[in-house]
């Protein structure tokens, strides 16, 4: 990246960044149980899609995190957390990337919640400082 030459109104505009240092392919999989969309254009394809309601705007809300621990044909199982320690965070997710598959029902804690739909709200409560 360092030897690259050529400047920004000198890039290709289909490769505008030959040399990028990030990749976000891990957090889709770890996060949404995604499939690499690639670079060129492809559909993302994933199991979750996250949206935050109070931002109006797609993906996960600031100080969640997620990430998915099982994931299998008829379930996935994903982990969230609120790094606040003062707000309670609210957050949107969606079965599939487009809201083409349902929720029959999900599971929090050992209560089982019937959803039967696209997409559920969840709302998070602050962090608890152990110690």
């Amino acid at each position: 990246m360092r030897a690259d030459t050529t400047t920004p109104d000198t890039r290709l505009s289909d490769d505008p960044m030959k040399f990028n240092p990030t990749s976000v392919n891990t957090l889709n999989q770890l996060m949404m149980g995604g499939m690499d969309p690639g670079r060129g254009g492809a559909a993302l394809h994933c199991r979750l899609r996250y949206f935050d309601p109070e931002s109006r705007r797609a993906g996960i809300p600031d100080d969640i995190a997620a990430l998915i621990d099982k994931f299998s044909d008829p379930e996935v199982s994903v982990n969230l957390v609120n790094a606040s320690p003062t707000a309670s965070r609210e957050l949107i997710i969606q079965a599939s990337t487009y809201g083409e598959q349902d929720v029959s029902n999900m599971l929090i804690g050992n209560e089982s919640v019937t959803v039967d739909g696209p997409y559920f709200r969840v709302k998070t409560i602050p962090a608890v400082a152990l110690g």
